[in-house]
């Protein structure tokens, strides 16, 4: 009986291991990771002056939304900034 008590708490100490690994892996994900992702390609597709994305920034001007640059819209269009 002794041995399976102990196995179960070892068990019990592996499942909330990886509990506490992937809950920090999803905070690094969402909190540095994908903000960076979506920062940089903002940036490339400035770069390649994307079509669709300075059609997007005219159609919002259009309807009368906030002025900013194209930066800020590309970041505003992939939900990284308000």
């Amino acid at each position: 009986m002794d041995a399976i008590a102990k196995n179960m708490k070892n068990l019990f100490k592996i499942c909330l291991i990886i509990i506490i690994l992937a809950i920090i892996g999803g905070a690094f994900y969402w909190y540095e990771w994908r903000p960076s992702q979506i920062r940089k390609s903002c940036q490339e597709k400035i770069e390649k002056q994307d079509k669709e994305l300075f059609a997007d920034v005219v159609k919002s001007r259009i309807m009368g939304a906030k002025e900013g640059d194209v930066y800020d819209f590309c970041l505003r269009k992939s939900g990284l900034e308000k």
